[in-house]
């Protein structure tokens, strides 16, 4: 009984700590999205020839949640692919941003009424994030070498 009830309860933490590290990695895609589109809006602002102008402030996507900002980010890459990569991910970051937590909770008592899943889960999801992440960093320093030899 004690193994049972430790066991639970390391599948719980593992659970939760799953849950905030996917939290905090979609997070930093988000900013990363906001960086690429910010730094594509910049290039084409300083490219497109007058009298044509294109105006962009930072505001315009700084609140813009990530389904929104994945659709904007499509338009301007050069690797529409990799939006659609990103957009398979929504579906989990809305599900742990607003009820991971809940979900863990009402599974000790088998009442949720969210589909099984384990840590695991959450890891694979994650570990996904991590490497979109990491593809969109290197276009970030594309796009960053395009700007300056525009400036």
């Amino acid at each position: 009984l004690i193994q049972k009830i430790w066991d639970e309860n390391m599948k719980n933490n593992n659970y939760i700590e799953a849950s905030t590290n996917a939290i905090l990695s979609f997070q930093m895609l988000e900013e990363v999205l906001k960086i690429c589109i910010g730094l594509s809006y910049e290039i084409i602002q300083l490219s497109i020839p007058k009298p044509l102008q294109f105006r962009f402030q930072a505001n315009d996507i700084n609140n813009l949640p990530l389904e929104q900002l994945v659709s904007k980010y499509k338009v301007i890459t050069s690797k529409p692919e990799q939006a659609d990569e990103i957009k398979k991910i929504i579906k989990w970051r809305n599900f742990i941003a607003h009820n991971a937590f809940r979900h863990e909770f009402l599974s000790r008592t088998d009442n949720s009424p969210f589909d099984k899943h384990s840590p695991e889960d959450i890891t694979k999801v994650l570990t996904e994030t991590k490497r979109l992440i990491s593809c969109l960093a290197e276009e970030m320093k594309e796009l960053q070498q395009t700007l300056k030899s525009l400036k």
